[in-house]
């Protein structure tokens, strides 16, 4: 196993912790700046949009960390990021990103992509519950850390970090 590859991964994963944390979390910045100075409705659009294709297009770069990487990935953590690897693919993130994040015309009906196309692509990535789907990515209340996106990738970063990490059965 070589240090240079956990090395790598390791910067890998500090900067999909970074980009996920910006995505999810600048809404939450940009509140505070609409408080102090009112946005137009369209600047807060604007700003979500931003934020949600930041966030899917870190989601997407996790799913592609995790098929360079797996091997890597210590065994306690290998059923968790595979089931997060899974439920990603379920939810349509890479499709998402390479439908609608890059692109304004489906190629698929000869058309540009609707806000209504936008809208369904993003409720199959998020869910039925905004909250909740936020709460997957992130919950600092959670008592067990590798029961959200960022604390698993930290885990796995972590333990990628120690020297003689046991790698994984191919997840």
């Amino acid at each position: 196993m070589s240090s240079d590859r956990h090395q790598e991964a390791v910067s890998i994963l500090d900067m999909l912790i970074l980009d996920t944390m910006v995505g999810l979390r600048s809404l939450d910045i940009f509140s505070v700046i609409d408080d102090k100075r009112s946005m137009s409705v369209n600047m807060r659009a604007g700003l979500t949009r931003l934020s949600t294709m930041h966030l899917i297009l870190a989601l997407a770069k996790w799913m592609e960390f995790y098929e360079h990487y797996k091997s890597l990935i210590p065994e306690r953590s290998a059923a968790n990021a595979k089931t997060v690897y899974k439920d990603l693919k379920r939810r349509g993130v890479r499709d998402f990103r390479n439908k609608v994040v890059g692109h304004i015309w489906d190629k698929d009906v000869g058309k540009p992509l609707s806000k209504e196309d936008t809208q369904k692509w993003l409720a199959r990535v998020i869910g039925p519950d905004k909250a909740a789907f936020n709460r997957w990515i992130y919950n600092p209340g959670a008592t067990d850390c590798t029961s959200h996106l960022v604390g698993l990738t930290e885990n796995i970063r972590n333990a990628l970090r120690k020297e003689g990490a046991t790698p994984s059965p191919a997840a």
